[in-house]
């Protein structure tokens, strides 16, 4: 058995970006055993992928923040003897620690701070020069892993659905009804669409499908995103809260029963359109609809399942993607209007409906 292990990422979105590269070690030789190391809030992702064997939970900032967890974290690597490690995180602190396993194959993209720990390193293209997904296959490709397979996948289990369904049933949420669930959260600011947009489209929206329901999804951190919009929505009847109610698999089970889901570039987004479907003729396959600004669909946009990507105006002198948190406007999302979403949810249900 060839034993591999990964160091992957620490955002949802981007895990799912390297699944195509997982795969790609995986099916390369029928001896690998491929584990996964990544922070705790990311492990369900790759939980039920057929590509992964194992997944080690590694969270620097937090659990192993201390030099004495960091080296019962070592220690235990260490007895695992793998083969080789493939670093997809940049993180200089994550290279030396793994370099510390005693794993006698490093290898990953070089870079100045790092490829001194590196047996084997990969000239770097810059991370902003391609989609997401294709800079990590492009590394494993270059290390020998000859597949290059885009897609990705995100896979809800019997039980998650069965909760997920609970949870509707609590709201009084008839699934066969339309519904539309709405994540109006974003990991920094810029990303986020405006919540009187919101308000604005279920207002429309409710004026003319007759039988909607309107779910807002996210963090327990993003409650107060989620009040702020029912509180200015007309009728709040059909409008429910489930921030904080899920987890990323229940969250995927309630994708399985909706119509339309409506975001930025985020992780919820990217997940909706990276579901599997378990029945194709028992659930819905969802549109996720993603509202992009200062981020670009060429370097984080989805590349699987059923979505389609509405992009906002940029000023002649910003940058993608733009990490200008001083932005006095917000031009790129804001000019992304209602109206515009509104026609696109309108067009993607008569189409549904014939």
């Amino acid at each position: 058995m060839h034993k591999i292990l990964i160091v992957n990422l620490n955002w949802v979105g981007d895990v799912l970006f390297t699944i195509p590269a997982l795969k790609a070690v995986k099916k390369a030789r029928e001896d690998i055993f491929l584990a996964v190391a990544l922070p705790g809030r990311c492990r369900r992702i790759l939980e039920f992928n057929p590509a992964v064997d194992e997944i080690i939970e590694f969270d620097e900032r937090n659990q192993h923040r201390s030099l004495i967890a960091r080296a019962r974290f070592i220690s235990e690597i260490r007895k695992k003897k793998f083969d080789k490690v493939i670093f997809f995180h940049r993180s200089s602190t994550r290279v030396i620690i793994f370099s510390l396993c005693k794993i006698p194959e490093r290898e990953g993209y070089c870079r100045s701070k790092t490829r001194l720990f590196l047996t084997k390193c990969v000239p770097d293209p810059g991370k902003d020069s391609m989609h997401k997904a294709q800079y990590f296959l492009n590394l494993v490709n270059a290390l020998g892993y000859p597949l290059k397979d885009m897609s990705y996948e995100f896979y809800v289990s019997e039980e998650e659905i069965k909760i997920a369904l609970q949870l509707l049933r609590e709201f009084e949420v008839n699934v066969e009804d339309k519904i539309i669930c709405l994540h109006p959260g974003a990991n920094w600011k810029p990303k986020m669409w405006p919540l009187n947009y919101y308000i604005q489209l279920i207002n429309a929206i409710s004026a003319e499908v007759e039988k909607v329901n309107f779910l807002i999804v996210g963090t327990r951190k993003e409650t107060e995103l989620a009040r702020t919009i029912i509180e200015n929505v007309h009728p709040r009847e059909k409008v429910f809260d489930l921030t904080g109610r899920t987890t990323l698999g229940t969250l995927g089970g309630i994708f399985l029963f909706t119509d339309v889901m409506i975001s930025g570039d985020s992780g919820p987004l990217h997940l909706c359109s990276a579901l599997q479907l378990p029945d194709k003729g028992r659930y819905k396959r969802p549109l996720a609809i993603g509202l992009y600004g200062p981020t670009s669909k060429d370097l984080t946009g989805p590349l699987s399942g059923n979505f389609l990507i509405l992009e906002g105006e940029r000023k002649h002198d910003c940058s993608l993607p733009c990490y200008n948190f001083n932005c006095q406007d917000y031009h790129c999302m804001y000019s992304l209007k209602p109206q515009i979403v509104l026609k696109t949810v309108r067009r993607y249900l008569n189409e549904c409906e014939t």
